[in-house]
């Protein structure tokens, strides 16, 4: 799988995701989203995404609504409070 610029998809991808949503630097309004969620890279195409307790609709955080993954090659500059550099397009 490749990102629209041909660039790979990769557990890197969604481990930043992750880690970039819940940083209350961030100040990304899903950040309540990936609270009690550990993700940890198994292998290059995948992850292991973890609950503390059973947790319906979990793939929230990663497909709903109010979550993505988004790319790190791209965003990987504006993480914490460098978020607030981004602008809208």
């Amino acid at each position: 799988m490749k990102w629209h610029d041909g660039k790979p998809f990769t557990a890197d991808d969604v481990v930043f995701n992750w880690e970039y949503s819940r940083d209350p630097a961030t100040a990304a309004v899903t950040i309540g989203t990936y609270r009690n969620v550990v993700v940890e890279k198994v292998d290059d195409l995948t992850v292991r995404v973890a609950f503390p307790k059973p947790t319906p609709f979990w793939a929230v955080a990663f497909v709903g609504p109010s979550g993505c993954i988004i790319p790190k090659h791209l965003f990987s500059e504006f993480r914490g409070s460098k978020a607030a550099r981004l602008q809208p397009i």
